[in-house]
């Protein structure tokens, strides 16, 4: 856990923001009519904002970044009424892909203050992000001064922002050692029907499921995730004590021989990056239990690991 932490601190990437030679107003018809500015004292100031929608300025250089990654925005501000970062999206090729529905707004105040906020990078319908681009925007009859940008991207260790399937077919107490499908859902398997599970905190306890507690008890879980094109997908897992986890018929994830080593079992224990492709995609996952009475799986993915994982960083620096 701990060089997990480290490699997500310790990866920045520092992005050069210079608000008078890097910045550009966006010229959106919904900004019409455009809001006035001026450069003064290095800073950027933006008043005498009459349009409907407010005003948007976004920077003219576009930066590599993907899902799963973070933004952290640094900056001087001052002004009246309220502003907000936002992040537009793009393909390798600069093709746009869409803007990022949220946005990490900030209150604007007489005096000068820093503000720092995080903005995390995803994907949108059009296609997986590959690069990016910031935006400043500001709602009608607000004023704006800006300054002394830091701008640092902090590489994701997860990639991915499919929601993760909570709903799973479960076919438990079945023989370890019979060859179950890998690309499809079974009517039956070992002579056992599926029953439907919900993980519960990220989590599945198999206790009232097995006839008696004994090492290597064993069920087969079986989800379906839609993918609404070719994309990466980090996924994780954690058991007591052993799993496999597949994907599509491919194993990403195989604790059968090691077991978990880490407890209590938590979907950040394994984690692995796997290819989903466009559409229908089949994850099966074979648990064994061990010696504990309490014979339990974790799953999760991107949004559940980035989550605990800054949790643990907000913790850490308190």
């Amino acid at each position: 856990m701990r060089s997990l932490l480290f490699a997500f601190l310790c990866l920045p990437v520092f992005l050069c923001a210079d608000v008078a030679k890097d910045w550009s107003r966006n010229a959106w018809e919904g900004y019409k009519p455009f809001a006035k500015h001026e450069f003064v004292e290095e800073a950027l100031h933006i008043f005498d904002v009459q349009a409907e929608k407010g005003y948007g300025w976004r920077r003219i250089t576009l930066h590599e970044g993907s899902s799963g990654d973070l933004l952290q925005v640094k900056a001087k501000v001052k002004g009246k009424g309220q502003a907000a970062f936002q992040l537009q999206y793009y393909s390798a090729e600069q093709t746009w892909l869409g803007v990022d529905p949220t946005t990490s707004s900030f209150a604007l105040e007489a005096e000068w203050r820093v503000i720092d906020c995080l903005l995390n990078i995803a994907n949108v319908k059009n296609g997986p992000t590959e690069k990016f681009r910031l935006t400043v925007i500001g709602p009608k009859d607000s004023e704006l001064y800006i300054k002394d940008f830091s701008v640092q991207l902090i590489p994701g260790i997860y990639t991915g922002d499919l929601v993760f399937p909570q709903h799973w077919q479960v076919f438990a107490d079945v023989d370890r050692n019979l060859k179950a499908p890998l690309h499809e859902i079974p009517a039956s398997l070992g002579g056992k029907t599926p029953m439907t599970a919900t993980l519960d905190r990220g989590s599945f306890n198999f206790a009232p499921y097995f006839a008696k507690a004994q090492t290597y008890n064993c069920a087969w879980l079986y989800a379906e995730i839609e993918a609404p094109y070719d994309c990466e997908y980090s996924v994780g897992a954690g058991a007591d004590y052993f799993l496999q986890f597949f994907v599509n018929g491919v194993s990403y994830i195989n604790t059968l021989q090691s077991g978990n080593t880490d407890y209590p079992p938590h979907f950040s224990n394994q984690t692995a990056t796997a290819k989903l492709q466009k559409g229908r995609n089949l994850f099966a996952v074979q648990f064994l239990s061990g010696s504990s009475a309490f014979p339990v799986i974790s799953m999760g993915a991107p949004r559940s690991c980035a989550s605990w994982l800054r949790s643990l960083v907000c913790r850490k620096s308190i």
